[in-house]
């Protein structure tokens, strides 16, 4: 037979939690979270997803926005980029979105522009032009290359005529020597026909070239230019003509030094030099272009 409590042991079974005052769990109705977690958990599905190009950790942040977000059971997505896999848990509709966007974003990434060869060495071409008033100059044709020039000459400066004497032609390369050029010899520019036509000296050199390549335009090529020539001139040709007197040579040398930068196929005027009392020139046209084989 149960001993009734007596009201100090009631006191002190309350206190400890051994007795619950009836109506207790009336007022407080069983949790249903349990249950419908549960629930949730029991729909999801897990699945595996191979990668065949992308990172898979750097698609993950594109993939989370699509997974569920209960509380409960919560969804998991773990990628592996050793095994190119991303494993996911979630309901089966947000599995299809994720693999969806999985074969959205894991393709082939496009391959980089090609990038052009190098180009070190270029042929540098120099065409030298005769210019003077004198009525007794020849004009000689021009390459058709060097039409434009040649008609834009002709509208910019004094001269009545026109002599294309020689185009040379030097291949240079960045970096194998302080100055690169030639020399050499051309018919006289000025030549009348008489005694004391003599052919003229030239040389030239281009200092510290260099060559600059771009990808996004053509090469270019510069440095510091310096072009000279010797002329010959009788100075008793009076004399010699009559047959009087022995020809007396002087010479007179003239240059250009200059600094260029030229775009491939571009013409450059490089400069004008004055050859004797100003109504003679050399006129000095420079173009480069990429060196081939």
């Amino acid at each position: 037979m149960k001993q009734p409590f007596t009201l100090a042991a009631l006191v002190v079974a309350l206190a400890l939690g051994l007795v619950v005052p009836p109506g207790v769990y009336a007022q407080q109705p069983p949790a249903k979270e349990a249950p419908a977690a549960e629930a949730s958990a029991k729909g999801m599905q897990a699945r595996v997803f191979q990668v065949a190009y992308r990172q898979p950790s750097n698609l993950v942040k594109a993939l989370e926005p699509l997974t569920s977000d209960g509380q409960s059971g919560k969804p998991m997505i773990v990628a592996n980029d050793s095994t190119m896999t991303i494993s996911v848990r979630d309901f089966p509709e947000n599995l299809a979105a994720i693999e969806a966007t999985i074969k959205l974003f894991d393709k082939m990434p496009d391959p980089p522009p090609a990038r052009p060869a190098r180009i070190d060495s270029v042929d540098v071409q120099i065409s030298l032009i005769a210019a003077s008033n004198d009525e007794g100059l020849k004009e000689t044709a021009v390459p058709a290359a060097l039409s434009p020039v040649l008609e834009q000459l002709r509208r910019t400066l004094n001269f009545k005529r026109y002599r294309f004497m020689t185009t040379l032609t030097q291949r240079m390369r960045e970096g194998l020597s302080s100055s690169q050029g030639a020399s050499g010899s051309v018919a006289d520019p000025f030549a009348t026909g008489q005694v004391g036509d003599r052919p003229a000296q030239y040389d030239y050199k281009l200092v510290q070239p260099f060559i600059s390549t771009y990808e996004s335009g053509p090469p270019k090529a510069g440095g510091q230019f310096e072009f000279n020539i010797v002329l010959s001139r009788v100075t008793n040709a009076a004399q010699v003509n009559v047959g009087n007197a022995t020809p007396i040579f002087d010479s007179q040398r003239i240059g250009i030094s200059t600094g260029i930068l030229c775009r491939e196929g571009e013409q450059v005027v490089v400069g004008t030099t004055s050859a004797g009392a100003g109504d003679k020139s050399i006129i000095v046209v420079l173009t480069i272009r990429r060196a081939t084989m």
